[in-house]
C-alpha cells in the first residue's frame, strides 16, 4: 500500500475525487504518481523544504513499520485509539494477558512509533506557522 499525504489548501470535496479541487489535493495526487519510483510507500508533500526532513524520517521509520505482524498493528491500532489505555486494559480488550500486551508493543517498537509522532505534529505546526508569515 502506498500513501501520498499532501498538505495545503481544499477548495472543492466532491463525490467523485476527479472534481475535487486545493493545494493539498494536487500535492497528493501527485506524490502518489511518483511513490512508485522513488521506491518508498509513504511520504509528505507541503511544498516546504521541510518536507525532504519528514520524508527521510519517514523512509526511516517504515523499515520497521512495513514489518509489524498482524498482532502489532492490532495492539498498536487499539493504544492510539485509547491512548490512556493502560496495558492490562489493552490486554483484556485483545483478549490477552498484560505481558503479551507489553511484548507486542516492543516489537512493534510502540516507544519509537511515538516519536516519529510527535515528530509529525511538529512537523506540521512548524509548515502551518511558515504558512501564516
Amino acid at each position: 500500500m502506498r500513501v501520498a499525504i499532501g498538505l495545503g489548501d481544499i477548495n472543492l470535496i466532491d463525490q467523485n475525487i476527479a472534481l475535487s479541487t486545493g493545494t493539498a489535493l494536487t500535492r497528493s495526487g501527485e506524490l502518489l504518481d511518483s511513490l512508485k519510483d522513488k521506491d518508498q510507500n509513504l511520504m509528505v508533500s507541503s511544498g516546504n523544504p521541510l518536507d525532504r526532513y519528514m520524508n527521510t524520517a519517514l523512509k526511516m521509520a517504515l523499515l520497521s513499520l512495513d514489518h509489524w505482524t498482524a498482532n502489532g498493528a492490532a495492539v498498536i491500532n487499539q493504544i492510539m485509539s485509547k491512548p490512556h489505555i493502560t496495558q492490562e486494559e489493552l490486554g483484556q480488550k485483545l483478549g490477552i494477558k498484560q505481558a503479551t500486551a507489553s511484548r507486542r508493543l516492543d516489537r512493534a517498537h510502540w516507544k519509537e512509533t511515538q516519536e516519529l509522532l510527535h515528530l509529525f505534529d511538529q512537523y506540521y505546526k512548524d509548515i502551518n506557522d511558515a504558512t501564516t508569515y
